[in-house]
Parts: C-alpha cells; structure tokens; sequence
C-alpha cells in the first residue's frame, strides 16, 4: 500500500511526549515520502492507536510485533517504501470493512445511496447481495 492512497485519510498518530521511540520513526517515513497525513487522534502507545482504529476512527502505522494483540476488526498491510526508509518493518493498520479499492467503494457508496433512496421514498426492493437493499437499476 503506499503512502499516497491513505494520506487524505483520517491517520491516528502515536505521541511524541511519551519518548515512543515509534514516533520519530514514523514521522521520518512521513517526511521522506514527501507527504504529510491528516492526523485526526494521537495515541499514547501502539495497543492504544489499534484501539482507536479498531473503533473506526481511522487508520494507524505500526510495526507488524503488534499484530500478536489480537483484534478480529483490523487487516494489517505492507507500507511500499524504500526499506532504507525505516529501522524495522512497518504496516498500515485498518478497519477490516475499510475498502481501500476505488472502483469497489465507488461501487458500494453508489449501491447504498440508492439504497437509502428507495428506503425514503417507501419503494420496496429486495434485498441485494452483502446485505444492501435497493432496486437494481
């Protein structure tokens, strides 16, 4: 995954007070890729950030140790960057149900406004596939 197709998105930072030595490491992946992220919370450790991702508040960046915490809601990939980049190897961290694929969250948004359009003008549809409802159109 790179940097560029989550940076617009709402990123959980670790915090720089509590001398985690992850900050710093994340932040110089950060500069080095020439972008900045949106950052939307800070975390004060890494179980703390997976917890705030967990709840669907964004996405966060950890090493893969991490993924021994077990939470059933979170997919782990692999950052591309050059792996000069970083002392150790980094993922992204996100919400199971976050579809980092265009055309497929294109699709679902499209499918669920019509949807709501439906529900709101009493049309009734049988349901779609995954659980959608609406007319197919």
């Amino acid at each position: 995954m790179p940097l560029s197709a989550i940076v617009g998105d709402n990123f959980i930072s670790l915090t720089s007070t509590q001398g985690i030595a992850l900050h710093p490491q994340i932040t110089r992946l950060w500069e080095r890729s020439g972008l900045q992220p949106r950052v939307t919370q800070e975390a004060e450790n890494g179980p703390t950030a997976m917890a705030l991702v967990a709840g669907g508040l964004g996405y966060t960046i950890l090493p893969s140790s991490f993924q021994t915490i077990r939470f059933e809601c979170l997919i782990w990939k692999p950052i591309e960057v050059d792996a000069s980049w970083t002392e150790t190897s980094l993922n992204l961290v996100c919400f199971k149900d976050t579809l980092l694929e265009p055309v497929a969250a294109s699709f679902i948004a499209c499918v669920r406004r019509h949807a709501c359009t439906a529900k709101s003008t009493g049309d009734s549809a049988e349901p779609l596939p995954d659980g959608f409802t609406g007319r197919y159109r």
